[in-house]
């Protein structure tokens, strides 16, 4: 089975996304694994360790992915014994099985085996009965006169048409630019908490917004620049052309690309705009200062730019790529990404243990189901549903 196709189905089964081929596909995988792969399936797929590193992993560790082996072959002989009944079982790690945390030098497993359709009550969270769904793809477009346009509920087609000739087309769920205007004329695309885009603009370049982000831009490039304005958080792949630089906007610094993919994250309640390249070039600016990236390189900018030559780019780009990716992430941290992600107020009681965490976990998951994992480090959530408030509710954070 192809590495990359096993790691979606098997998201997909996390997320509740499997139809009843995908369970029985991933359970004829697991009943022909062996041990070793299993065990290179679970540092891999799920990013433990690195392929190299595998020697490093100490005798405990190996003895409970061993364990875990045990209860996957243990789940396929019951499944077997049972197929008269036509009763579907799978090895359901839980999230906090997938989404290892490395905290204080341990590694907490969980692992349980339930039939899909007949979860114990003892097994549903309390928080379950006022969970928060996950955040939708979704942005709001204001026109240069005033008018906007709701991209989660229009249908494709053409939106509007703007300028000398301009028409704004709503494709596949994602809008794009057509046609040509001699006169500068700009729109923006705003993501409140809980929504994310895509769109394409009138050159080809692509972007990805995040929540709670911004795009300002011209629907048509005519100047000697192509200049865009952005808050928030925003991936762009740029099409290149030397005679018309692509420059984004973001706080007080300038980037300037040079053939390039990149991401750019510039919260207003964060003092640090993070600049991350991962294709081709950039220059980033600010006042008298300027440093060029290469892929896998930083700008950190505040009052000045620095430089960290060491990023995890999987990890800055994760949310595009529909993931949370934390690495020694702090808990303040990880709750500021679930807080726009699911619309929801965080709240702090009682003294909260500084902790840090380390996994990987699908956008796509309940809150409910993201907070089970981080209560594996002796934090506790509750969550509280208000409508009048105006979002998804409150997490609050509990010792």
């Amino acid at each position: 089975m192809n590495k990359k196709y096993l790691t979606d189905l098997y998201m997909r089964y996390l997320s509740n996304h499997c139809e009843k081929e995908d369970i029985h596909e991933l359970l004829t995988y697991f009943g022909e694994i062996d041990e070793e792969k299993l065990f290179k399936l679970v540092l891999n797929e799920f990013e433990l360790v690195d392929e190299k590193e595998e020697d490093a992993i100490n005798n405990e560790e190996k003895i409970k992915l061993s364990k875990i082996y045990n209860v996957v072959k243990k789940g396929i002989n019951k499944k077997n014994k049972k197929d008269n009944n036509r009763r579907l079982y799978i090895i359901r790690f839980s999230v906090a099985a997938l989404f290892v945390l490395l905290i204080g030098g341990a590694m907490l497993w969980h692992l349980f085996y339930q039939p899909i359709q007949t979860l114990p009550k003892q097994l549903i969270s309390k928080s379950q009965v006022n969970d928060i769904s996950p955040g939708h793809f979704g942005a709001t477009l204001h026109l240069s006169n005033g008018q906007t346009i709701m991209l989660d509920s229009t249908q494709n087609g053409t939106l509007a048409k703007q300028g000398s000739g301009v028409q704004i087309i709503k494709n596949n769920g994602q809008i794009k630019y057509a046609g040509a205007s001699n006169k500068l004329i700009y729109n923006t695309i705003t993501t409140g908490s809980g929504r994310e885009y895509k769109l394409i603009l009138s050159d080809g370049t692509k972007v990805w917004l995040n929540s709670e982000s911004s795009l300002t831009y011209p629907i048509s490039f005519t100047g000697k620049t192509r200049t865009v304005q952005v808050s928030g958080e925003a991936y762009f792949e740029v099409v290149h052309n030397a005679k018309q630089p692509f420059q984004v906007k973001v706080k007080n610094q300038l980037i300037e690309d040079i053939g390039t993919s990149f991401n750019v994250e510039s919260y207003a309640n964060e003092i640090v705009t993070k600049t991350t390249l991962v294709e081709g070039s950039i220059k980033v600016s600010k006042d008298k200062q300027s440093i060029i990236l290469k892929p896998g390189q930083q700008a950190e900018t505040g009052d000045q730019i620095g430089l960290n030559k060491n990023v995890n780019i999987a990890e800055e780009i994760a949310w595009k790529n529909g993931y949370f990716i934390f690495q020694q992430t702090s808990l303040k941290q990880i709750m500021q990404q679930i807080s726009r992600w699911y619309n929801v107020s965080i709240e702090y009681r009682g003294n909260i243990q500084p902790s840090l965490f380390t996994g990987k976990i699908p956008r796509t998951m309940q809150a409910s189901k993201v907070l089970e994992v981080l209560e594996q480090a002796g934090v506790h959530f509750k969550i509280e549903k208000i409508p009048e408030q105006g979002n998804q509710g409150n997490i609050i954070v509990i010792p």
